[in-house]
Formats: C-alpha cells, structure tokens, sequence
C-alpha cells in the first residue's frame, strides 16, 4: 500500500508505506502505516484476496508514520517483530510527545484509543524463515535513519522493502539519522539482482 510523499500529517498520515506477503500458511505485513484507520484500510484489502491469519508484522523501524496502526494487526494475534534499538524510541518522551501530537495534528485518524505497540521480539542480527514456501530475509542496518532500521527481502519474489532507508520523491527525515552510516549502508546495498524495491516512502 503506497502513501503519497508529504509532511507527516498530509493525505490523512497516508504518507508511507507498507507491504504484505501473502502464503498459504499466512500473511506477512511490512511496516504498518501512521493511523489505526490506515491499518484497517490495509487489512480490508487484503481481506480481498485472502482469508489467511496475519501471522507476523515485521517492522522495518520505529517512527510515527510507520506503526500507529500496529494495534490493528496486534489485536488479531500477530507477532510484532523489530530491530533491536527500537526500544530507544518506545522508552523515550519522543515516542509519547508525538503521539499526542498527531492525536491532535491527525484526529479522529488518531486518537486517544491510539496507542503505542512494543514488539513481542527484537531481533539484534539478521536472520530468515519460511512460511508457506516463501523465504523472508530480515537484514539488520542499525542505526542509519532512525536508532534501528532493517530492511526485508522476499526472496521467492526479489522484492525488498527498504524501509526509510530509501526515500523516493521527498527530501528523507533526518533528525535521528547517522547520516555517515546511512551513506554507507546505500552505498554498499545490492540492487542489481531485484525484480522490485519498495521504499518507505514514495513509489
């Protein structure tokens, strides 16, 4: 599902993006957008073309834009999987202040039953798994736009979802960044095998 590049509180917080690996034991969502309301929309998509269990979402870092609709896929059941680090964020007055904030900034799409999700588990080193035939790669980044970023490859698909490592049509956030480990984290990534990458924002 694919947000429209903008300021945080542009499009109703539809502003980045998420993605869904669908299999026959079931479904795998990547990042889970800014608002409740956005998870909802998403979930009702992918009620379209599958009725499997949400199994996993795997978060790819912890910012506003990309996990206020957590709570939706939480309460069916899914494991919350995210780098280590993220719990900077979550333990920090950053990670409150801006809930309030876009409780008011993006109400009603936030509001005070909108509330901050933890991961049931970090993980501190890449790893993969399978689920229903499909081969997922986590690759752990570290802190390069936020205190924690991974990226996710589906290798069936060549797919990767980025996260905010890569931003397309809007000027990246960098207000927690190590920008030098970031450039480095670019310049080192392998593109030439993909059939597709998925930023965190943009198309």
């Amino acid at each position: 599902m694919k947000g429209k590049p903008g300021i945080a509180t542009d499009n109703q917080g539809f502003i980045s993006n998420a993605g869904v690996v669908i299999t026959d034991e079931g479904i795998v969502v990547v990042d889970a957008l800014g608002t409740p309301s956005l998870a909802h929309k998403l979930l009702g998509e992918i009620r379209k073309i599958s009725d499997k269990p949400i199994v996993k979402v795997i978060v790819a870092h912890y910012h506003a834009d990309h996990i206020l609709g957590l709570q939706v896929y939480k309460d069916l059941g899914a494991e919350v999987v995210a780098p280590t680090g993220s719990e900077k964020y979550l333990n920090s007055d950053v990670s409150t202040n801006r809930l309030e904030e876009r409780r008011v900034s993006l109400f009603p799409w936030v509001d005070e039953d909108t509330r901050l999700v933890f991961p049931d588990r970090y993980i501190d080193k890449g790893e993969s798994f399978q689920l229903g035939g499909v081969t997922i790669q986590l690759t752990m980044v570290g802190d390069a736009h936020s205190d924690a970023d991974l990226m996710v490859y589906v290798e069936n698909d060549r797919v990767l979802y980025s996260g905010d490592v890569i931003f397309e049509g809007r000027i990246p956030y960098v207000g927690s960044a190590n920008t030098k480990h970031w450039l480095k984290v670019l310049q080192e990534m392998e593109r030439k095998e993909l059939a597709a990458l998925v930023p965190g924002h943009g198309r």
